[in-house]
């Protein structure tokens, strides 16, 4: 189907550019820093844990949050195995649609 996206209108201090989108299919906990590097650069990343123990998908869980929280950023669950974690500023209300419509 089409997907009809809607865009926000967006206030000049929110415009850094194109905003870069991560697509990482995380193995293990030892990529935590990496995707938390990911956020601390500006970047959003869509999180599939699809592939985790659980054990370990909470913990990686857990690290992001904390990282989220200490660029003051977002994490959403947008799917059972699919979370965004959003920099500051970044409306992932259209990414939930983009992964809403799969």
């Amino acid at each position: 189907g089409t997907v009809n996206a809607t865009t926000a209108p967006v206030t000049p201090e929110e415009t850094t550019g194109a905003v870069s989108l991560k697509i990482v299919n995380p193995k293990g906990y030892e990529e935590a820093s990496e995707i938390a590097d990911y956020l601390m650069n500006g970047n959003t990343v869509l999180l599939n844990i699809e592939g985790m123990a659980r054990e370990n998908a909470i913990r990686l869980l857990d690290y992001l949050a904390g990282a989220t929280h200490a660029v003051g950023g977002l994490m959403t669950k947008v799917g059972k195995t699919t979370i965004v974690v959003a920099p500051k500023n970044v409306d992932v209300s259209s990414i939930e649609a983009m992964v809403g419509e799969n």
